[in-house]
């Protein structure tokens, strides 16, 4: 009877095996890893669309849109000084957030007792921010801004149109000869350039749902930002914390100078060889959505879309719609998109009739 033999696996087979079961195991991790950031790019869809419903909803009850800034009450403690509210907090009672919303109406509730929590609907889970303090002492020595991912952080801004730069006073594009720029901040805050306004010092710049004359599904209320900061945070208009957890258009365009139709023609003239003028249209590559520069505080070049998603950056729009907006659109579109008038805006190339492919892609 013939002896048998019991044969083992060899080296080369044991690694051939190793090998595929590594091979194996990446594609599983891959493939993990591409469903976690769906599931988060999810997550994120359905946040702003609660923002969205939200804000839709305070608008139908108010017949408004909240302003990015507004006055709740006075502090009790010193009544001289007013409870300035982001728009979070005024749309809080209708993301079943009652409680907070009455703690900042209450009379009672000292400035410094706010109920500020961390609410789960206001964070993008695919959000990087790092924590600590990053930012800038201003001239005086007495502002520094700070970025944090602790509570009460935020992921997302909106929509407050027009953010004016100094250099856009060197066009005297608005036809004064003496316009200056705390000028320029007030007129900026037209109807039709943007949604969310400082209603605290300009209550008559609400907006409402007939105010979006390019039609709601184009025109965008909320957006992710990378360097929001506190969702109760807000500032003046000519304040850096106005910037906090709002985001705009620059007057900045790459079309040439016969394709700018809000410019007179003296301005006109001399672009782009007037050294009076320099380049001062050029639209700052920081400007554009997903721009870079996320590890810096929102500053007005930067107050813009941005996000952890890649190529891609999400909105919610006034229909209640939201959407995964590609980081590569048209800035001509862009400030379109801002704009709920865009025949009668403030933007460089005002008219731009917007076309689905513009955006849908």
């Amino acid at each position: 009877m013939p002896r048998r033999h019991n044969r083992g696996f060899t080296l080369v087979e044991l690694l051939v095996v190793i090998a595929i079961i590594s091979l194996l195991m990446g594609l599983l991790l891959v493939g993990i890893g591409a469903a976690q950031r769906t599931a988060r790019r999810t997550q994120c869809l359905n946040n702003v669309k609660q923002l969205v419903t939200a804000i839709n909803l305070y608008e139908n009850a108010k017949g408004r849109y909240p302003g990015y800034r507004e006055i709740v009450g006075r502090d009790p403690v010193n009544p001289a000084i007013f409870k300035n509210a982001s728009w979070t907090v005024s749309i809080l009672r209708f993301m079943d957030q009652e409680p907070v919303w009455e703690s900042w109406r209450d009379p009672s509730v000292a400035l410094t007792d706010l109920i500020t929590p961390s609410l789960g609907v206001m964070t993008c889970p695919e959000d990087p921010t790092s924590d600590g303090a990053v930012g800038a002492v201003n001239s005086k020595g007495d502002f520094v801004q700070v970025f944090t991912n602790e509570p009460p952080y935020t992921s997302y801004a909106v929509n407050a149109g027009y953010l004016p730069r100094t250099v856009d006073l060197q066009m005297n594009t608005f036809g004064r000869a003496t316009f200056d720029y705390p000028n320029l901040l007030i007129w900026a805050q037209r109807k039709a350039n943007g949604v969310f306004h400082d209603l605290a010092s300009l209550p008559n710049a609400r907006v409402t749902s007939t105010d979006l004359k390019d039609g709601l599904g184009n025109t965008i209320l909320v957006s992710e930002n990378l360097q929001a900061i506190y969702w109760h945070a807000t500032g003046l208009l000519n304040e850096p914390a106005r910037l906090n957890n709002t985001f705009g258009w620059l007057f900045a365009t790459a079309k040439p100078k016969f394709q700018i139709d809000n410019l007179p023609a003296s301005v006109l003239s001399g672009l782009p060889n007037n050294p009076a003028y320099g380049n001062s249209l050029d639209i700052p590559p920081v400007a554009f959505i997903n721009g870079g520069d996320e590890n810096t505080p929102t500053a007005t070049l930067s107050a813009r879309p941005s996000s952890a998603h890649s190529g891609v950056v999400i909105v919610g729009f006034a229909d209640g719609s939201t959407k995964a907006l590609s980081d590569g659109i048209d800035y001509t579109v862009y400030q379109s998109l801002l704009t709920p008038n865009n025949r009668k805006s403030d933007m460089p190339t005002r008219g731009y009739i917007l076309k689905s492919e513009d955006f849908n892609q």
